[in-house]
């Protein structure tokens, strides 16, 4: 919204900036859709989407896109001096969101309604922010290399069993002991078996 008041609403228009990507995808959601009434969707979908979002924009990030069950944010960061402050942020928000998500669990659960799972991943790098889109209809997002490895990068979590998992740009800038390698693992589109990690159990309490 401060970009569009500030001039930034011709398509094209935007600036490369550093983030740390945030990539999250609920698990199980397309059988969900298949076997449950629409409302029941509607309700799940917006209990997912209702904790991501809050964990997202607590920790100072910005929503930009939903795409079916699956959601796009990001958390600027400000100046190179603030890549380890801004990484702590995100981890600890991806940490509020999977307590939020166990106790949203907690009410469904006896309630007869089916839990949630999902995958989250965090990726650190240089985007495009800006305004994207088709003559009628544009949008303020974020494209580049980082976005693609994010969402490469979600995927790991249904392999290696972790709600949570970060990329090595990430963890880099993590304190000792916040965070755990679980190995190399292939992302699609990437040549090499990339080393992936996941929050230490005292990170994720």
């Amino acid at each position: 919204g401060q970009r569009i008041l500030a001039g930034e609403v011709k398509r094209g228009d935007g600036q490369t900036i550093d983030a740390v990507i945030w990539y999250c995808d609920l698990r199980g959601f397309t059988r969900a859709s298949d076997d449950l009434p629409r409302d029941s969707v509607i309700c799940l979908l917006n209990d997912y989407f209702g904790v991501m979002g809050a964990a997202v924009t607590s920790a100072g990030g910005e929503i930009l896109k939903f795409m079916g069950d699956g959601m796009l944010a990001m958390l600027p960061v400000a100046t190179p001096a603030k890549r380890a402050e801004t990484a702590v942020r995100a981890t600890g928000a991806a940490s509020d969101a999977a307590r939020s998500i166990g106790l949203l669990n907690d009410r469904r659960i006896p309630s007869g309604e089916q839990p949630l799972r999902f995958g989250l991943a965090l990726h650190l790098g240089e985007v495009m922010f800006g305004n994207i889109g088709a003559s009628q209809r544009l949008d303020f997002t974020v494209i580049g290399p980082a976005v693609n490895y994010a969402a490469r990068l979600e995927k790991v979590c249904a392999a290696v069993g972790r709600p949570v998992v970060l990329s090595k740009a990430v963890a880099d800038l993590l304190p000792t002991g916040a965070v755990e390698p679980l190995g190399l693992h292939p992302l699609k589109d990437i040549d090499r078996p990339q080393p992936i990690y996941g929050l230490s159990a005292a990170q994720a309490a």
